[in-house]
């Protein structure tokens, strides 16, 4: 289970390049459209990693903590998880889910909140301590005080996630840390011309030049690369071209993709794609190999619990 984040927004736009250089990158591309020439669109590059698993937020149960204020609690938790990515619920937890289980202690005049981590088969993973606050204040149910907990909170459920995750990869020889990623690239859908089959292909000699394995294999797949290209008429001589890399983990869960949009004179992809699906498949590689490595934990941040 990870649940380390990372957004990669790269925007590309025409006034942003050297000018002079576009007609030597057309020369050497044959009929390339331009707007594919080292610029991924307005929209360019997006890469989304989202988390692979889910968090149950248990009401916690207290002495003088009212449990209408316990619930507030516990979404306002659900709220700051979701808010970084992770997605989370209130109640109890599934077979498959993770758990939150917040509490409180009291110290004297002050209020400690605690947030045990639990996994799938209920075992603690850790323990985090929030900030201690005057007693009254928690007792009383203070919103602000039960959003602000839960926002210190939730980044640092966040690292442990990532730690643990981190931890039990450095241990399994098997783990991506220790070998290349097997992606399965599937044919594309809804491109003219030779579209869903050329960039597909293209996209798989540049993942095997990056040192990524391409199997036809889906059972020995880590990832599937899906292609979805959509291509809307614009103005009466434009089309408005997109293309979507959607890379999905073993289970079939989302892991990133990659956005390019582009506008192209209309029709003159309805044949052979040619240069064209050499360059879009260039430059979204690195895009899908990111997405991969966002996937991993940095080591220095393993640790074992």
């Amino acid at each position: 289970m990870t649940t380390s984040k990372s957004f990669l927004l790269l925007f590309f736009k025409k006034e942003d390049f050297f000018w002079p250089i576009l007609p030597l990158l057309l020369t050497a591309c044959g009929n390339l459209p331009q707007p594919f020439a080292g610029n991924p669109g307005a929209r360019a590059i997006q890469l989304a990693t989202p988390p692979v698993a889910r968090l149950a937020v248990l009401p916690p149960r207290y002495p003088g903590f009212d449990q209408a204020h316990a619930k507030v609690w516990a979404g306002d938790i659900v709220d700051a998880l979701v808010a970084r990515e992770m997605p989370a619920l209130v109640g109890a937890p599934s077979a498959v889910d993770w758990s939150v289980l917040p509490s409180i202690s009291r110290q004297g005049y002050m209020i400690v909140p605690r947030y045990e981590l639990h996994d799938g088969t209920g075992k603690l993973r850790g323990i985090i301590d929030g900030t201690p606050q005057p007693a009254f204040m928690w007792e009383s149910g203070d919103e602000t005080l039960l959003r602000q907990s839960a926002q210190e909170a939730a980044p640092k459920i966040g690292e442990m996630l990532t730690g643990i995750e981190a931890a039990r990869m450095e241990a399994d020889p098997n783990s991506l840390l220790h070998r290349a990623a097997r992606i399965r690239v599937a044919e594309g859908q809804g491109a003219s011309g030779d579209g869903n089959h050329s960039l597909p292909a293209e996209i798989r000699t540049y993942l095997r030049a990056n040192g990524i394995v391409v199997t036809n294999d889906a059972s020995q797949a880590d990832y599937t690369l899906k292609l979805e290209v959509s291509m809307t008429p614009f103005g009466q001589t434009q089309q408005e071209v997109q293309i979507i890399w959607i890379l999905t983990d073993a289970r079939g869960r989302e892991a990133g993709r990659i956005a390019q949009l582009n506008d192209i004179p209309s029709h003159s992809l309805d044949g052979h794609w040619g240069e064209v699906a050499e360059v879009v498949a260039q430059q979204a590689a690195p895009g899908v190999i990111q997405v991969i490595s966002n996937q991993l934990p940095a080591r220095k941040n393993a640790t074992t619990s």
